[in-house]
């Protein structure tokens, strides 16, 4: 006796019931990652807590600290070490009310320089907050206000990094994503450019560096995984404007800068 071969409609049934499994599956991670991310933030709203910094830099160099998000926290740095002892104090995911609340819950650290670069993830999840827009946006202005006031009581001086665009929005955020985002993101930059005082406030216009004609993150600067974050193009491209700060205007006895920036 032959057996019959399966008809073409139960090998459709099946591979509908093993994408279904493995959608259920993905959509299970996805919520169990989401969970873990609302549980750690609300365990550690500034992050883990900073290892102890120096009170003065061991090798008399000027002292450099980055703050902000997970694009601070993965700056590469290494270009200055030989002119500034590095501190960084960024933390993964922030949001600028958490940077606020680290200013003040941890001890304060000196430095010549801070660099802060924050926002984004007070704008990327507008879409989820539909009706909240206008707070969340009135929010992170007087918010970047406050940081650049207590950044200021303890550094000579400070460059603000306006807030670098996303990329392209992948699939699956594209149901919780604002259409008014990168507008958001345009309203921000403009607080912080407003902040520059040439003096000792100065303003690193990276978003204008590092877009494209759609005011999207170009191209050559995005990470093939995630579209909030940088490649090594990018922080290349940053660093090169931010020496012309940095490095152009060291912190001396006789004035807090030695020249005005320019970003």
């Amino acid at each position: 006796m032959r057996l019959r071969r399966p008809s073409k409609v139960l090998w459709i049934v099946a591979a509908i019931a093993l994408l279904s499994i493995g959608g259920n599956l993905w959509l299970a991670n996805r919520l169990q990652q989401a969970f873990a991310d609302l549980q750690w933030a609300r365990i550690f709203p500034v992050g883990i807590p900073a290892a102890v910094v120096p009170t003065a830099s061991p090798s008399g160099k000027p002292r450099l600290v980055f703050y902000g998000d997970s694009r601070a926290l993965q700056w590469n740095s290494a270009p200055f070490a030989a002119q500034f002892q590095i501190v960084n104090l960024a933390q993964g995911a922030q949001t600028s009310a958490q940077l606020v609340l680290q200013l003040v819950a941890q001890p304060p650290v000196t430095s010549d320089w801070a660099l802060v670069e924050i926002g984004i993830n007070d704008l990327h999840p507008l879409g989820a907050l539909a009706g909240r827009e206008a707070l969340i946006e009135r929010q992170l202005a007087d918010n970047l206000t406050t940081i650049v006031r207590a950044l200021k009581a303890r550094s000579q001086c400070l460059a603000v990094v306006t807030i670098l665009p996303p990329g392209p929005v992948p699939l699956e955020r594209r149901g919780s994503w604002s259409a008014r985002t990168l507008d958001a993101v345009e309203t921000a930059n403009q607080v912080i450019r407003r902040l520059a005082d040439g003096q000792r406030v100065f303003v690193f216009d990276g978003a204008t560096l590092l877009s494209d004609e759609a005011h999207r993150l170009a191209v050559p600067y995005r990470t093939p995984d995630a579209f909030l974050h940088l490649n090594d193009t990018g922080y290349d491209v940053l660093n090169r404007g931010l020496q012309r700060i940095l490095v152009n205007t060291l912190p001396s006895a006789a004035s807090p800068c030695l020249e005005t920036g320019s970003g």
